[in-house]
């Protein structure tokens, strides 16, 4: 009863800008109606599950997202296009599937991105023009790309299907 509450009272917050909501045991979706105006929103190990609500879309202002060590599925949406001041983003250690969204390379600012240990798939080709400057891909089940721009960071993508000609670096 409260946490229904609780997500319809969020998106009024309209004045905060950091929302720290990290190492708590919530459990269920993540709230649909976030703070619009968040710099920073960190939501890690809150043993949220399902998908990541689209309302993330909205944060234009949105600097850091941390969603990491839930139990969150499925794909990612394609929410991303909006989001160009997002510079690191960690959602690593959950069930997320299927290939990277398309909108990934509109993230013109990013230069962290964490990936590891979930169930992605296909190609990373799509960050291929971000400027990266750390990329975590462990253990997930991606399986090419074909980018110099990726060589040149601090890569790790260890535990992955890696077609062999595509990577021989590192």
């Amino acid at each position: 009863r409260g946490r229904s509450t609780l997500e319809f009272q969020l998106d009024r917050l309209k004045s905060l800008t950091i929302l720290d909501m990290s190492n708590n045991n919530f459990g269920g979706g993540i709230p649909y109606q976030l703070p619009p105006n968040l710099q920073q929103l960190n939501l890690a190990n809150d043993n949220f599950n399902g998908a990541a609500p689209y309302s993330i879309s909205l944060m234009t202002s949105l600097k850091y997202l941390n969603i990491s060590h839930n139990q969150l599925q499925n794909q990612l949406s394609d929410m991303f296009g909006q989001l160009s001041s997002l510079s690191t983003l960690d959602s690593s250690f959950n069930s997320l599937s299927g290939d990277l969204p398309t909108s990934f390379s509109s993230l013109s600012s990013m230069t962290s991105m964490y990936l590891q240990n979930n169930q992605f798939t296909g190609s990373i080709n799509v960050l291929s023009n971000l400027p990266l400057e750390n990329l975590n891909v462990e253990n997930n089940q991606f399986n090419g790309w074909d980018s110099e721009q990726l060589k040149s960071i601090n890569l790790h993508k260890d535990g992955n299907s890696w077609h062999p000609r595509v990577l021989r670096s590192r």
